[in-house]
């Protein structure tokens, strides 16, 4: 596996908090999608058993609309989503690079989303949700000196979820 960090997260009121393990150095996704581009969701993409929620399992919210498969969950108190599981990887996390603690982060490197072709941009992206092919790209980076060191923590956070529905994700962007 790539050498990741444990990047920290969260809603603006701090009732939902998370883990991520991902590296220092961000690949976000900005998609133009009605939803994402209202809201300013700046996207990482990770497998699942990358992403722990750590509390507020109870306070989450679930949205759906158009599909039917991205499952939108916020917070239900200060209304922010600041994770989802995503209508082009329904077996991967989608966290909200904006609601990540700074001190994790070196650098974020934003990559377009074009909804207008969705088939093609989400065939681009399909390998962020896959561990293999996550590992796979970690390494073609690192090779080329991209990543930074970090630490390596593998867990599967659906075991923790206690009923936020992560562990049967279906989703809509």
């Amino acid at each position: 596996m790539s050498q990741c960090v444990i990047h920290c997260g969260g809603c603006h009121c701090g009732r939902v908090r998370f883990e991520v393990d991902a590296p220092a150095r961000i690949d976000a996704i900005e998609c133009n999608c009605s939803i994402c581009r209202m809201t300013g969701y700046l996207h990482l993409i990770v497998p699942v058993t990358r992403f722990r929620l750590l509390r507020g399992h109870q306070i989450l919210s679930e949205y759906t609309f158009n599909t039917g498969i991205a499952r939108h969950l916020f917070c239900r108190v200060c209304g922010i989503k600041a994770f989802y599981v995503p209508r082009s990887n329904p077996d991967g996390i989608d966290v909200n690079v904006h609601c990540l603690d700074a001190s994790t982060i070196d650098r974020i490197d934003i990559t377009p989303f074009d909804d207008n072709v969705r088939d093609a941009a989400t065939a681009a992206i399909a390998h962020l949700s896959d561990q293999e092919g996550h590992d796979k790209y970690a390494q073609h980076r690192e090779a080329q000196g991209e990543l930074g060191q970090g630490a390596e923590h593998e867990s599967d956070p659906r075991a923790d979820t206690h009923g936020s529905g992560l562990a049967n994700p279906a989703a809509d962007r």
